[in-house]
C-alpha cells in the first residue's frame, strides 16, 4: 500500500520568518493523477520540522487542511511527505519532524456532511501507523498528542529526551494557543 511516491520540486524558500517562531520554510509541489498539492515544510527551534500538504485546489480556503477527497488514493500522497522527512533528516541528522492530524470538515457518514472532532482524527491515527512502520523506535522517540491528534518524532540524537518534549511543547503551546 505505501509502496509509491510522487516526484516533487521545490517551489520556494525562506529564511528568517518572523511569522509563529518559525526559522525558514519550504514549499514544495507534486503531481498526483487527479491533481496538483503543496507542501510546506517549517523549520522550528530545535531543528523541528513540521510537515503539512493540502491540495492546490484548496490553497484559498481556511479549511485547506480539512478537507477530504474521496477520489484520492491518499498512501503514495502520504509517501511523498515521509520521503521529504527523509530527505530533510539526510541533510539534519538532528532532526525532529512534527505535525497535526487535522480533523476533517467534510467528511460523509450515511450522506451527510459532518466535522470530526479534533482528537484522535481519521489522518491522526493513519500518520501515527506510517510513523511507526518507517521511522520505528530506534532513531526516534514518537510523542502522541491524542487530544490535539499532534505527533513528534524526537531525534533520539537529543540527549535529554524528555526535557525536548517538554520544551517542543511548551514552545507548540506558545505558538498554537488552541493547543492548550
Amino acid at each position: 500500500m505505501f509502496d509509491s511516491e510522487y516526484s516533487y520540486y521545490l517551489l520556494d524558500h525562506k529564511n528568517k520568518i518572523e511569522d509563529l517562531g518559525i526559522l525558514e520554510y519550504w514549499v514544495y509541489g507534486f503531481r498526483t493523477e487527479r491533481r496538483r498539492y503543496v507542501v510546506r515544510v517549517e523549520r522550528y527551534q530545535m531543528s523541528i520540522y513540521i510537515i503539512k500538504f493540502h491540495a492546490v485546489c484548496h490553497s484559498a480556503s481556511n479549511e485547506k487542511y480539512n478537507l477530504l477527497f474521496n477520489d484520492e488514493k491518499p498512501a503514495p500522497i502520504i509517501m511523498t511527505c515521509v520521503r521529504m522527512m527523509l530527505d530533510f533528516y539526510n541533510s539534519d541528522s538532528g532532526a525532529s519532524f512534527g505535525f497535526i492530524g487535522s480533523n476533517s470538515s467534510n467528511k460523509r457518514r450515511r450522506g451527510l456532511l459532518v466535522t470530526e472532532a479534533k482528537d484522535n482524527t481519521q489522518r491522526f491515527r493513519i500518520y501515527q501507523t506510517v510513523m511507526f512502520s518507517f521511522f520505528g523506535s530506534e532513531t526516534f522517540e514518537h510523542s502522541r498528542n491524542i487530544k490535539h491528534s499532534a505527533y513528534l518524532l524526537i531525534n533520539r540524537r537529543n540527549a535529554e529526551i524528555e526535557d525536548f518534549r517538554i520544551r517542543s511543547e511548551k514552545m507548540f503551546k506558545e505558538l498554537y494557543i488552541n493547543l492548550e
